[in-house]
C-alpha cells in the first residue's frame, strides 16, 4: 500500500535519527537535503510522485524549514518542481538529461585516457581488477554497484596527470541526475553483466598497455550504458 507516494514501511527509512536531529539549522537542513535527495535517486519517491511540506517534516522529525530549504534546493537541482499551493512534485529523467550526462563523460574520460603513462601502473592495475571482481561478486548489494562502478572509472583514469580534468569527472559523478540514470541502467536487464564484462575488456587493454583499444573501449562502454539508459527510459 502507499501513503502519500511513499510505500508504508519506506517511512522508517526516511526519518531522521535522534543524533541526527541534534544538531545546529544549517548542518539539520543539508542532511534533510540529503534524505530527500537520497530517497528520489533511490526510487522511493517516484517520477511524479507529490511531496507536501508538513508530511515530509513529520516523517523526518523536523520543522518545516529544513524542508522547504531543502525542497528549493532540490528544485534548483532540477529534481522536483513546485506546483505552486501543491507542495512540490518529483521530476523524471529524461533521455536529454542522459545525452547531456554521458557527452560530458565521453569528453572528459576520453581526454584522460589520452593523458595515461605509456606504462600504466601496476598497483592501479591492481584495483582496477579487485574492483571488477567485487562487483561481479554474487553476494554483492545493489546499492554499491553505483560507488564500485564510481570507482572503476576513476581508477582507469587515476594515473593521467591532469587532477582538474579528475575533479570535474568527479563533480559529474556527484550530480544527482548521475545516480538517478545508473539506476535505471542496472534496472534494465542485462546492464549489470554488461558492465562487468566490459569492465574485463578496459582492464585487459590497459594491462597491455594499448591506449588506442582502452580509448575505443571506453568510449564504447559509455556510448553502450547511454543507449541502453535511454532504451529503459522509453520502454518502461
Amino acid at each position: 500500500m502507499r501513503t502519500n507516494d511513499l510505500v508504508v514501511g519506506e517511512a522508517d527509512t526516511l526519518r531522521l535519527s535522534p543524533e541526527e536531529r541534534r544538531i545546529d539549522v544549517a548542518l539539520l537542513s543539508e542532511k534533510v537535503y540529503r534524505k530527500l535527495r537520497d530517497a528520489i535517486n533511490s526510487g522511493i519517491f517516484k517520477p511524479h510522485g507529490h511531496l507536501v511540506q508538513n508530511d515530509l517534516a513529520a516523517k523526518l522529525g523536523v520543522s518545516r524549514t529544513p524542508v522547504r530549504e531543502a525542497l528549493f534546493r532540490l528544485s534548483h537541482e532540477g529534481l522536483v518542481r513546485s506546483v505552486g499551493g501543491r507542495g512540490f512534485v518529483v521530476e523524471d529523467v529524461t533521455w536529454h538529461d542522459v545525452e547531456e550526462v554521458y557527452v560530458v563523460r565521453r569528453a572528459l574520460e576520453l581526454q584522460a585516457v589520452a593523458l595515461l603513462p605509456e606504462d600504466y601502473p601496476v598497483q592501479d592495475l591492481q584495483t582496477l581488477r579487485r574492483l571488477n571482481e567485487t562487483l561481479a561478486r554474487p553476494d554483492i548489494d545493489p546499492a554499491e554497484y553505483y560507488e564500485l562502478n564510481r570507482l572503476f572509472h576513476r581508477a582507469v583514469i587515476e594515473p593521467a596527470n591532469n587532477d582538474l580534468l579528475k575533479r570535474m569527472l568527479d563533480e559529474v559523478w556527484e550530480l544527482p541526475v548521475s545516480h538517478r540514470i545508473f539506476r535505471g541502467y542496472t534496472l534494465s536487464g542485462a546492464g549489470v553483466s554488461r558492465m562487468i564484462s566490459e569492465h574485463q575488456a578496459i582492464l585487459a587493454a590497459a594491462e597491455a598497455n594499448d591506449r588506442a583499444l582502452l580509448a575505443h573501449l571506453v568510449d564504447r562502454h559509455l556510448m553502450e550504458a547511454q543507449h541502453e539508459t535511454i532504451t529503459w527510459l522509453r520502454e518502461r
